[in-house]
């Protein structure tokens, strides 16, 4: 039921004349009384606004209170905004009041093959993202980006070597072995999850190319299935299906294709709140998915001789914070980045609801269309790298990054950044599960990859932060980021604001990076794998003559949380003080192995660990170059005792410039091997 004031915004003639400007107010209700009555009386639309305003029944007079407490609409294309009077204390006179204006917005949207699809750009959410508008949604999205996407690519490719017919309702998936035939097929990206899945062996290969039977198959396999049928694609890739599982030769070769399956695939289906293979993709959805409460309004235009409904969504502008969970599982894997960052276009199913993105478009099931800006902070994928050399030593400027050299080494950086905090189930794929982003990488760029360092901007590359882990030190050099392991709370392992220019003076010099053993330098580049460097080198006990180690918190922690791995530093203090030296200027001690900061300094001394320049970087805020800072950037290093100058990694150290103590007095020049 809804009063005569709430069917004005039914009559589309009114709210949303076009000789009306957007936002312009609509009369509603004399006042709050009378909105108060019609609520009672039964109105659907002033019960809402009620419940949703914060005065909550606060004017009492039952009498109309004049036009400048009218209560009135406006209309922002897909809202309605109501703004009601409320009463508020003036400080004047006793039980004196001014009145102020509270809104309250409610949201709108219709089908998206309704009749009122033109004017509203917002749908409902569904409560099934299996049903036949989320499919329906979805296919246009493809249709659309295949037709008139100039960036995305179009072309038939061959098969990957295996992939899953995935049959139909009368007939069960199979493996097919390609033979270079070019055809379309779909991608899974998902969680492997803690249970055992069923996977293809060396004993199941041939059984499974006359079947793969579904009643054996985890729930999310079965669900993408479902969803290549429903797509009308007769191709799937699954990992764990289309890899022989026990064979390290087929594991090898396949690994080195991700970077093609992922992006020829036609989409890549992201099962992003599925925890696990069993867990399903739409079950898992709707499991998380918060209630919509909505109603449908009818709504009509005379003038143009059209009707239809709309969807009144209750939620207040905050509700997304609620639907939204921070991180989907999907997002919490190592493994995914690479496959998101390698496809093309992705259809991700969130507890959100189902969204889409490819090179030129991203929507969502509320808003299905919607076009990529040009201009962003860094560019937009991997594929927005232009196939060209990058120069040596580059510095970032970032006038326009989509377009410039530094911000496709900029987005590099970030990636690892994000890489570093996801899981790995498996130790040993901390190489391969950013192998394939890699090779992509290198061919663009002409840059050559060294244990996830890049050779041509090794200065940069060599100063990340974070713990060392035994675990990845088996599989990993020292002085590699892979080695070690990261935490939100201990900030981003590159600095990458940071590190924007290099300096000219006293810097380390890369003189080669050996292993013994030819391997793949992207799958596993070898151990043991030396990084030689002329270098700038100071001990640790010539420090101590200058000042004194004082142990420090990251600054991100707060009250009495225990502090995680790689949020704990050491200050190097001067005592007595330096003439000009201020806290922000001390030496920065970011250990890779756990010290006590209690006899830090004593416990360095005793291993004889020294300081190694690397580089000086300068960095400024957007726009005020004059007003640049810079720093020292100096690996932490103790000696190898069986091994004459080789060294193994212990932390990162950062020295303001305007410290005395960064001058090159009292370093000394020589040339190390660090494993």
């Amino acid at each position: 039921m809804f009063c005569s004031q709430c069917e004005k915004i039914f009559d589309l003639d009114i709210g949303f004349r076009s000789e009306v400007e957007e936002g312009a107010p609509v009369p509603h209700h004399e006042s709050y009384s009378a909105l108060c009555r019609a609520a009672r009386a039964g109105c659907s639309l002033c019960q809402l606004v009620t419940q949703k305003h914060r005065a909550g029944g606060d004017m009492e007079s039952e009498s109309p209170l004049g036009a400048r407490y009218q209560i009135t609409f406006e209309v922002f294309h897909d809202t309605v905004r109501f703004k009601i009077p409320m009463r508020i204390e003036s400080g004047c006179a006793r039980d004196e009041y001014d009145f102020g204006e509270d809104e309250v917005t409610i949201y709108l949207s219709t089908d998206e093959s309704g009749p009122l699809a033109s004017l509203f750009t917002w749908r409902p959410l569904s409560d099934d993202s299996s049903s036949d508008g989320c499919f329906a949604v979805a296919s246009k999205w493809i249709q659309n980006c295949l037709d008139t996407h100039d960036e995305c690519p179009k072309q038939l490719s061959p098969l990957p070597s295996r992939v899953i017919d995935v049959g139909d309702d009368n007939n069960d998936p199979f493996l097919h072995i390609s033979n270079g035939e070019c055809r379309r097929w779909l991608s899974l990206s998902h969680c492997w999850g803690t249970q055992q899945i069923f996977t293809t062996t060396l004993s199941n290969l041939e059984s499974h190319q006359e079947k793969v039977p579904m009643d054996r198959l985890p729930q999310t396999f079965r669900d993408s299935i479902f969803i290549t049928r429903q797509l009308g694609c007769q191709y799937l890739w699954i990992d764990s299906l289309c890899i022989i599982q026990d064979s390290h030769e087929d594991w090898e070769k396949e690994a080195k294709q991700m970077a093609r399956i992922y992006e020829n695939a036609l989409v890549t289906i992201s099962a992003e709140v599925s925890e696990g293979a069993h867990k399903g993709i739409f079950k898992s959805v709707k499991s998380r998915r918060l209630k919509s409460d909505s109603f449908v309004l009818p709504c009509y235009s005379r003038k143009r001789g059209i009707s239809g409904s709309v969807y009144v969504d209750l939620r207040n502008a905050n509700s997304n914070k609620n639907i939204i969970s921070d991180v989907a599982p999907l997002q919490t894997r190592a493994w995914v980045l690479q496959e998101q960052a390698l496809s093309v276009r992705k259809l991700h199913y969130n507890d959100w609801g189902l969204s889409w993105a490819c090179q030129d478009t991203t929507g969502s099931e509320t808003t299905p269309w919607l076009k990529l800006s040009r201009r962003t902070l860094f560019p937009r994928g991997l594929y927005k790298i232009p196939y060209k050399p990058l120069p040596s030593r580059l510095d970032f400027e970032f006038p326009d990054p989509e377009f410039n050299d530094d911000g496709s080494l900029a987005w590099w950086y970030h990636q690892v950044n994000d890489y570093m905090t996801r899981g790995l189930t498996v130790k040993k794929d901390r190489f391969p599960a950013i192998s394939a982003m890699a090779r992509e990488f290198s061919k663009r760029t002409g840059y050559h990859y060294a244990a996830g360092i890049w050779v041509e901007d090794f200065a940069r590359g060599l100063v990340w932060k974070g713990t060392r882990s035994n675990a990845y030190l088996e599989f990993s050099p020292s002085w590699s980021w892979a080695c070690a392991e990261f935490s939100y709370w201990a900030g981003p392992s590159y600095q990458v604001s940071s590190l924007v220019k290099h300096g000219n003076d006293f810097g380390a010099e890369l003189i080669d990076i050996a292993t013994p053993v030819k391997t793949d330098e992207y799958l596993s580049p070898g151990l043991p794998m030396t990084l030689t460097l002329r270098a700038w080198c100071k001990e640790i006990r010539d420090f101590s003559t200058a000042g004194k180690f004082y142990p420090c918190p990251n600054t991100w922690t707060s009250g009495n949380l225990p502090v995680p791995p790689g949020a704990q530093y050491l200050r190097f203090r001067a005592t007595p003080p330096f003439n000009n030296i201020q806290d922000e200027d001390t030496l920065r001690f970011h250990p890779d192995i756990p010290l006590d900061a209690g006899n830090a300094q004593e416990i360095l001394e005793a291993k004889h660990a020294c300081v190694l320049r690397v580089s000086e970087f300068s960095t400024w805020e957007p726009g005020n170059r004059h007003n640049a800072h810079s720093e020292i950037w100096a690996l932490l290093l103790e000696p190898i005792a069986q091994l004459k100058r080789t060294y193994r990694r212990i932390g990162l150290v950062t020295i303001p410039s305007r410290n005395t103590i960064s001058n090159i007095e009292g370093f000394s020049l020589k040339t190390v091997d660090i494993v």
